[in-house]
């Protein structure tokens, strides 16, 4: 076992690991903050409002700009995270086998369960267009959301961060944006709720 691990880190000597409090890596999470935002506040409101990312109209063509974008940061998310050194107990570790079992033990089945939902919505309604495939394409575009678990490996990282560098501020004023964007996406989420149920009601022919 020892033998492959060290050729493991023999072979991939050429490319080293990023740091994770380095600027690309800081840059990276950034970026899946507001991508994680983006599918938070867009999925429930394509949701609530019946829409449909395509070519029809500029919203249906925002939908699918922001699907395909998503859909591609994901997936170039996975190998990042297997090419980050990672943090534990405050100290940083840069054996490629750490990270590679760190990743495993943690979103690696999240990750692969979500990019399999998307690679399921493309297929769904390009094969099929009749009322089971709408169906099946609300039902997977809602379990997107499931994405915004993902704000608590932020939140852990910046704990991991601000402990190697004795920063413990950066807890108190991260915990403090992350309760305030929480309350935002809540509500968000429930007047996008009651809209659809208010809407659905009145196709029904009752009054909402």
């Amino acid at each position: 076992r020892h033998s492959t691990l060290e050729m493991l880190e023999e072979a991939t000597l050429w490319f080293p690991l990023w740091h994770p409090s380095g600027y690309f890596k800081l840059f990276w999470d950034g970026m899946s903050i507001v991508v994680t935002l983006l599918d938070a506040f867009t999925m429930p409101v394509s949701l609530a409002w019946d829409t449909y990312a395509g070519m029809s109209d500029a919203g249906s063509y925002y939908l699918l700009v922001v699907f395909w974008t998503t859909f591609f940061f994901w997936l170039l998310d996975m190998p990042v995270t297997l090419n980050t050194a990672v943090y534990k107990n405050g100290e940083i570790r840069k054996k490629r086998y750490i990270v590679l079992c760190t990743y495993l033990r943690t979103w690696f089945l999240f990750d692969v369960s979500l990019i399999s939902l998307d690679v399921m919505t493309i297929f769904t309604l390009s094969h099929d267009s009749g009322f089971s495939a709408i169906r099946s394409f609300r039902i997977l575009r809602g379990l997107r959301l499931l994405r915004l678990l993902k704000m608590s490996k932020f939140n852990m990282l910046l704990q991991e961060v601000a402990a190697s560098t004795g920063r413990q501020w950066l807890i108190l004023v991260m915990a403090i944006a992350n309760t305030s964007g929480l309350i935002l996406v809540v509500a968000h989420l429930l007047t996008c709720f009651w809209y659809w149920i208010g809407r659905s009601t009145e196709e029904q022919g009752r009054r909402s």
